[in-house]
């Protein structure tokens, strides 16, 4: 859980919500499900298409920042 900014994109925030992982990305935002925990990627749906979100981290604690459809958003909170 998160919320991460790219300055030409906006924010994207993942928050728990009744035991399920959801995202929102400005009107966007729908449920989050892991794709490869190995490679911390979650799989978001945006306008029918399944898109793969990428974590990074710098050693342990919260994601540092994270990647989806090419573009870098660092963690704010």
């Amino acid at each position: 859980a998160g919320t991460y900014h790219e300055p030409s994109y906006g924010e994207i925030a993942f928050a728990e919500r009744n035991g399920r992982l959801e995202f929102r990305w400005g009107a966007l935002y729908g449920p989050a499900e892991i794709y490869d925990a190995a490679k911390s990627q979650l799989r978001i749906e945006i306008a029918g298409s399944g898109n793969v979100v990428s974590f990074r981290f710098n050693g342990t604690g919260p994601a540092a920042g994270l990647e989806v459809q090419g573009v870098t958003f660092q963690r704010t909170r």
